[in-house]
């Protein structure tokens, strides 16, 4: 039995998010719930320990919750939606990491349909990836990117708070830059004397002869140290970005080679 804490934090990290209360083998899923009998003993009495008042269970189907909810001894409410959805099947793809006693193995139906989050970050990045293609290494890999994203996103705002003082000084609309942009061009006004690579490809001729010849004027403005550890930390995320975007590329170049051979065959 796996408790969510609340519909608000369901996303990637679901080992933070949900945790394991109780493991309950079941052999066979439809004696232990089904409309006509309910729930079995073992069940009934799992839920009786954990599902507390005014808290709801986050069930995997709709029939499911029907079931449990017209237990009126039980009194418990569930919910199954679009989040729960997505939940389970982030859980169902990572239940050997999340539940070490389950060792079956996932079907392909049980796989199907792709969770809106993965089929949004792969569509973000231009991968083009079938339902009945994904594998545990492109769900990894997307799951890796979306945590690098989540740290491009947590400096974002701190950043775009300084595009005021860069229009005002330097004249630069930086509206529009990403996190690195943005973080690199900090580097150079605060640390304006150290050697560091900067990609020819991410700024214009005019926007780095401003950053440079300005970088005096923003003293007071801009906090150095701060600017020198998000600049770290971006530079880092950025090197395993550009890495788990070329390894999501091969993984999905192998996972279009075998559909292809697959088709063939039949």
């Amino acid at each position: 039995m796996l408790r969510p804490p609340g519909p608000r934090q369901w996303g990637a990290h679901l080992g933070q998010v949900i945790w394991l209360k109780q493991f309950l083998e079941v052999e066979d899923k439809s004696a232990a719930i089904n409309r006509t009998t309910g729930l079995d003993k073992q069940l009934k009495d799992m839920l009786k320990i954990w599902c507390r008042p005014k808290e709801k269970l986050a069930v995997g189907s709709h029939e499911y919750k029907e079931i449990i909810e017209a237990d009126k001894e039980l009194g418990v409410t569930c919910v199954f939606d679009d989040s729960v959805m997505e939940a389970m099947w982030g859980v169902k793809n990572l239940i050997r990491i999340l539940v070490p006693q389950e060792q079956k193995a996932l079907t392909m139906e049980e796989r199907l349909p792709m969770s809106k989050g993965l089929e949004m970050i792969l569509h973000r990045y231009g991968f083009d990836v079938k339902p009945e293609m994904v594998n545990d290494d492109i769900v990894e890999t997307a799951c890796f990117l979306y945590d690098i994203e989540l740290v491009e996103k947590k400096h974002s705002r701190s950043l775009h708070m300084l595009d005021i003082d860069i229009k005002e000084i330097s004249g630069l609309d930086s509206s529009e830059w990403r996190p690195m942009k943005l973080a690199t061009a900090m580097k150079k006004i605060c640390y304006p004397e150290e050697e560091f690579e900067i990609p020819p490809e991410m700024f214009s001729s005019v926007e780095l002869l401003k950053i440079k010849e300005d970088a005096g004027k923003y003293r007071n403005r801009v906090n150095s140290y701060s600017v020198s550890e998000v600049y770290t930390e971006l530079g880092r995320v950025y090197r395993d970005k550009e890495e788990k975007l070329r390894y999501m590329r091969s993984l999905v170049k192998a996972a279009h080679e075998d559909a292809m051979r697959l088709n063939q065959a039949s």
